[in-house]
């Protein structure tokens, strides 16, 4: 498994066959909602970081591109969905080296109509024709007094009548589009939050003043919280970051948390973990309120360290070499992902405190805690954590293999021949 890659066609379409994220009822509503637009409209998607939003909106893609049949997903609202829109995909963090409305018009000429040689041509006609503007007025910027101040105030006219051109070759390109489908644009912006301050503020504006034809509907995903954030970097601090968003976006909707044991059952179906693990990684998983792209993470963290879960190694130490396989590592790849101070104390035998608060928030962690070996008394997981940590240990093969494990070097043969 790699860690953050694109999400594939492949698992979009399991993610909706399966409704790993248990939001297929949430979409279906959604598309509802996209289906009763009829006019320009901005819809912002709102959710934290590796909450699922590609995910959410990747899904509405391929609904719109594949027949497939999805359980909460109605028949009825595809059928209209597909009728009404065509889907664009836009992904603005890839997309900055451009300024904005040239890399919207570029990527929709080379990506969406690519075969269709006359709108492509017009756009990249519009393209060319834009390098003649002044970059503030294409993104909806007001003319500065240095710009005065430079010889600009005897062109203003021919500039705004440019501005004006744009807009309107704009408006006519997406026209001759839905004369063409007889569908609108569904346009997806996803990753908006992650550009940098001046292609995220120029592209809301590129947006808010240029693509106001009727025939498309922007879909817009950030964490704006984070995103109030980067336009303050851009306008000023005490700038109204928040209040600048909703002066765009029409509507807003709130992603929901995924179903994370769901969206988990589905994963551990590709990953060989031996049980106790997959239960106690779960447990923390959950506890810990992990988004999507944590849990991908952490359950890749530990996939590389499967061989030691599932192989013999510290089979002859008790309970304290079941614990630091399928205890102390999983939470340590935990810490590690979520809170790296954390994960150094814990690795260096200072983390009584956090291994405490694992046992009182993981029902797990505290069985284990409580678990007594046949034929041995009762050793609380603080005890098997100190005892690795002791410089007379008895249990040296088990803090060897718990400081190798952690780096997730992958020392196989060596742990697994002591």
């Amino acid at each position: 498994m790699i860690r953050d890659r694109d999400a594939t066609t492949q698992d979009i379409k399991e993610t909706l066959e399966n409704n790993s994220l248990g939001r297929n009822t949430y979409l279906n509503n959604f598309i509802s909602s996209l289906n009763s637009i009829n006019h320009n409209t901005i819809i912002a998607i709102d959710g934290n970081w590796g909450s699922g939003k590609t995910y959410f909106v990747k899904s509405l893609e391929y609904i719109a591109n594949n027949s497939a049949k999805f359980h909460n997903i109605t028949k009825e609202v595809v059928d209209k969905f597909k009728e009404k829109y065509e889907v664009f995909y836009f992904n603005a963090w890839e997309n900055d080296d451009l300024p904005p409305t040239e890399s919207v018009l570029y990527r929709l000429a080379k990506d969406f109509w690519g075969a269709r040689e006359a709108l492509a041509d017009l756009a990249t006609g519009i393209v060319k024709g834009i390098m003649k503007i002044p970059v503030a007025f294409i993104s909806g910027g007001s003319m500065s007094m240095d710009d005065f101040t430079r010889g600009y105030t005897n062109r203003y006219d021919d500039r705004i009548n440019n501005i004006i051109g744009l807009h309107k070759q704009i408006d006519d390109l997406l026209y001759n589009n839905y004369e063409e489908s007889k569908k609108d644009i569904l346009f997806i912006v996803d990753d908006l939050d992650r550009c940098n301050p001046a292609f995220a503020v120029n592209l809301l504006e590129s947006i808010k003043h240029h693509f106001t034809s009727e025939h498309v509907v922007f879909v817009v995903c950030a964490n704006n919280s984070e995103l109030q954030h980067t336009i303050k970097k851009y306008y000023g601090e005490h700038f109204d970051g928040m209040g600048y968003l909703n002066r765009f976006y029409d509507i807003i909707f709130n992603l929901p948390a995924p179903d994370t044991r769901r969206y988990l059952a589905q994963r551990f179906k590709d990953i060989n973990l031996s049980y106790i693990d997959k239960e106690v990684a779960l447990d923390v998983a959950k506890a810990e309120n992990m988004s999507l792209r944590q849990m991908n993470r952490y359950f890749s963290s530990l996939e590389l360290l499967s061989w030691f879960f599932d192989g013999p190694s510290l089979s002859h130490e008790g309970k304290i070499g079941r614990c630091v396989k399928f205890v102390f590592i999983p939470i340590a790849c935990a810490l590690k992902i979520l809170r790296p101070e954390e994960y150094i104390l814990f690795i260096t035998g200072k983390g009584e405190d956090i291994l405490e608060h694992y046992i009182d928030i993981s029902e797990q962690v505290s069985q284990l805690d409580k678990e007594a070996e046949t034929g041995e008394s009762i050793m609380p997981l603080i005890d098997c954590y100190n005892e690795i940590f002791k410089e007379s240990t008895h249990h040296y093969q088990c803090a060897e293999a718990f400081t190798k494990a952690t780096s997730l070097l992958g020392y196989s043969i060596e742990i697994d021949n002591k």
